[in-house]
């Protein structure tokens, strides 16, 4: 760590075309890192971080990169395969996945990369290894597990805040649904499913060791740091191609139509688990029934206004078109409008349950995931 050094990086980073941003991302990293090591007498070099080694930043001017609906939809229908090369085929998949995982980012409320590697069904609110034991013993009865079959108990990557996501909320389970299948075919080093496993009957899949039935990678991102980076890198670019502003952008996107909405600060920080430095944080109880009520609700505000729907089966029929695969089951049939209304009326009940019915239907968890 020189002078000359950080010199470099910030020049490296203007002839890439950078934002002043990166190099001060990248700095304040660097710094960190001298911190421990000079606090764990790793190092006993003085090194001062100057302020002048930082990247001015007008923060007043900067133009904030959102989707709107129509953007996320010319993009859908851009996607082709442009030749005969299997190799074509590969990309237009590519294509679809960048956009499947976009939705997906902004339907869980604009969660990160890291959160979609770490997304698990261990992570529902019922027991799900209980589930998975009833399935493989020679039972016939349905049983009865405590907790809530609709909610998922995710811990944001970034922060650690819980996150209470309505994981049946459509077209949530439909997504995740078909981005594993797509991924078992492109990415075989990362899936959770591999290509074999799509052939398999359930009462075979389910033999596999944790099975998971929201796992859509198998790799840890806080471990395997280079390819989960190459993985929304190569994602990212496909999103550019398709002219759709990075994944970054469906958080930006499911907070600036919160904004719109005029759902509530505290609501909104909930929502996306975002960490309140406000004092209010010493007095709003966001556990409380009637606040977790209106933080889903503001959920279903937001899906509503985005047309996620219809955005979602738009995306379901240029990989039909394109590839001829048909599912009707996964298509919700209905516009948004109709099913978050529809949603809306069934919330007080969703909130009440606290026991959760597990069927021998082979089918029963990934229908109660992705039926609506």
């Amino acid at each position: 760590i020189t002078k000359e050094n950080i010199l470099k990086m910030k020049d490296s980073i203007k002839a890439k075309a950078g934002q002043p941003e990166t190099h001060n991302n990248y700095l304040s990293h660097i710094r960190a890192v001298y911190n421990k090591a000079l606090k764990d007498n790793m190092t006993y070099r003085e090194f001062k971080f100057d302020t002048d080694y930082f990247e001015k930043t007008n923060k007043h001017s900067k133009k904030l990169k959102t989707n709107k609906p129509e953007d996320i939809a010319l993009a859908i229908e851009r996607i082709k395969i442009k030749s005969t090369h299997r190799s074509a085929r590969g990309y237009a998949v590519r294509d679809l996945e960048a956009i499947g995982f976009w939705l997906l980012k902004f339907a869980m409320r604009g969660v990160y990369g890291k959160d979609i590697v770490s997304l698990s069904a261990n992570q529902r609110d019922f027991n799900y290894q209980y589930y998975i034991t009833h399935q493989k013993d020679g039972s016939t009865k349905d049983q009865m597990a405590r907790g809530n079959p609709y909610f998922l108990d995710h811990r944001r990557h970034k922060t650690g805040n819980m996150m209470r996501l309505w994981i049946n909320l459509p077209p949530i389970g439909g997504l995740i649904y078909v981005l594993r299948r797509l991924v078992a075919q492109t990415h075989p080093n990362l899936s959770y499913l591999s290509f074999e496993d799509l052939s398999k009957p359930y009462q075979e899949l389910i033999k596999k060791p944790g099975y998971d039935e929201l796992r859509i990678f198998r790799h840890d991102s806080k471990i395997d740091i280079k390819a989960d980076e190459n993985l929304w890198n190569n994602f990212n670019k496909h999103l550019r191609k398709l002219d759709v502003y990075s994944f970054e952008s469906a958080r930006k996107s499911f907070n600036t139509t919160a904004r719109i909405l005029g759902i509530e600060e505290g609501i909104k920080k909930t929502l996306i688990a975002q960490t309140d430095h406000s004092i209010q944080r010493h007095y709003d109880n966001y556990n409380d029934p009637e606040l977790v009520a209106l933080v889903q609700l503001a959920h279903l505000r937001i899906m509503r206004h985005f047309n996620i729907i219809e955005l979602y089966e738009l995306w379901l029929r240029k990989i039909e078109e394109l590839f001829g695969a048909q599912n009707q089951e996964l298509y919700v049939g209905e516009s948004s409008d109709f099913v978050y209304r529809e949603q809306l009326a069934r919330l007080e009940g969703v909130l009440k349950i606290d026991k959760t019915k597990i069927s021998k239907d082979p089918f029963w968890v990934e229908k109660s995931i992705i039926s609506y």
